[in-house]
């Protein structure tokens, strides 16, 4: 895992992935979502035809760390692979004792989404998923 948080201009991380993972299933009518990142947290926003909008607000305070180098940073992403990385460790997402945590890092324009999921205490299982956005 990546631990240089100063190289990224947006680096989060969370205890538990399955706070984002359900909460953006209340969103999940569409392929694409734009992410916001703001000094105050991540939103995410789903558009129908431009005529319905969903979004999901993240606060920074949600996160351990939360990194942003810039006033705000947005992108789009593929929420279907996004969640689906996401829930990669179905099992935990079902009420086991482990919980997979979550590192996300951005470092701007042309480069990819970056997941970190891990599963255990001492890290037993790492997935990475870099996505191109």
């Amino acid at each position: 895992m990546d631990v240089n948080t100063d190289r990224h201009l947006l680096n989060v991380k969370l205890d538990d992935v399955r706070v984002i993972l359900t909460m953006l299933k209340t969103i999940h009518f569409r392929e694409s979502a734009m992410v916001y990142a703001t000094d105050f947290g991540l939103k995410f926003t789903v558009e129908n035809h431009q005529c319905l909008q969903a979004n999901v607000f993240l606060q920074k305070e949600l996160f351990y760390c939360y990194v942003l180098k810039e006033e705000q940073v947005s992108f789009k992403i593929n929420l279907n692979v996004f969640m689906e990385c996401l829930g990669i460790f179905g099992s935990t997402l079902t009420g086991q004792s482990k919980t997979p945590s979550l590192m996300m890092y951005y470092d701007g324009y042309g480069e990819p989404l970056v997941l970190t999921i891990e599963e255990g205490m001492r890290h037993d299982y790492l997935y990475d998923c870099n996505t191109r956005i």
